[in-house]
């Protein structure tokens, strides 16, 4: 029997989320972060697409705050 590898799911922290989408843990929290894509025990994590689609439909809002350039 034949398993294919894939290696271990790559998902963002909190902290790493909010850095990805220029903005503070706090902003990232206030805004309603996305429900987790993974628990690792209590820490939640999010795949790179989930933050990528979530910070764009909170970006089409309106203005505010200018975002930090993550460049």
């Amino acid at each position: 029997m034949s398993k294919k590898t894939q290696g271990p799911r790559v998902c963002l922290s909190r902290k790493e989320a909010a850095a990805y989408c220029g903005i503070t843990v706090m902003a990232f929290d206030k805004r309603g972060a996305p429900a987790p894509d993974v628990l690792v025990g209590t820490v939640r994590g999010w795949d790179v697409e989930t933050i990528k689609e979530w910070d764009a439909q909170k970006s089409q809002r309106g203005p505010g705050r200018p975002r930090k350039n993550t460049g």
